[in-house]
């Protein structure tokens, strides 16, 4: 393969919520030959999956900034500290006399 691909995913990942990739190297393309399946070990399907390729010139054609978030997990050496509480009085919210409903 001449292009460099990257593999993306949406987080989001619900078909509810999730428009994929429709140009080059999306699900349907022409371009998904038994050759670039098996070198890239992919195999397109029709579910909105959240996970599409793109080639590196359309990657930075249609994305202007990108954020990359790290996955921490205890097995990395991270913790979970989860504190419980609830909003109690009238002035919980830190309005006195208002904001009475506040969860």
């Amino acid at each position: 393969m001449s292009q460099q691909l990257l593999m993306l995913r949406n987080p989001h990942g619900r078909a509810d919520y999730t428009k994929e990739w429709t140009g080059d190297w999306a699900d349907d393309s022409e371009q998904w030959n038994a050759k670039a399946k098996a070198e890239l070990k992919y195999t397109p399907n029709d579910e909105v999956d959240g996970i599409f390729w793109m080639c590196n010139s359309d990657f930075l054609s249609q994305f202007k900034y990108v954020y990359v978030c790290r996955e921490l997990t205890e097995k990395k050496g991270w913790y979970v500290k989860d504190i419980s509480s609830a909003w109690k009085g009238p002035s919980s919210a830190g309005f006195p006399g208002k904001l009475r409903q506040v969860p």
